[in-house]
């Protein structure tokens, strides 16, 4: 078993224990019937989306879309981009959440 006190890590093998390095715990199986467990993070950033999505907005909100709304004057572009940042932007969370 590995335990720490202060800043210095020990391992614990019947009653005795001795002061180990931290390049002897990378090497340790964590299989190997010990106290030590790997943790991996991925990290996901969806900011650059976000401000995309957020851009695409501003872009049809200052088209004066919301004076054609029932005109066939939209862009229909700017709104197709701009749906397909939101499905993008949902299906990350998504994924990031529930996987």
């Amino acid at each position: 078993m590995y335990f720490t006190n202060n800043d210095k890590i020990y391992k614990l093998s019947g009653r005795q224990y001795s002061e180990v390095t931290l390049a002897e715990i990378i090497e340790v199986n964590p299989d190997s019937n010990t106290t030590i467990s790997k943790y991996t993070q991925d990290n996901v950033s969806i900011c650059n989306l976000r401000k995309c999505y957020m851009d695409l907005v501003n872009k049809i909100l200052n088209s004066n879309f919301i004076g054609r709304c029932f005109s066939n004057n939209i862009d229909k572009n700017l709104i197709f981009k701009r749906d397909i940042l939101w499905m993008a932007l949902n299906s990350i969370k998504y994924l990031v959440e529930f996987c």
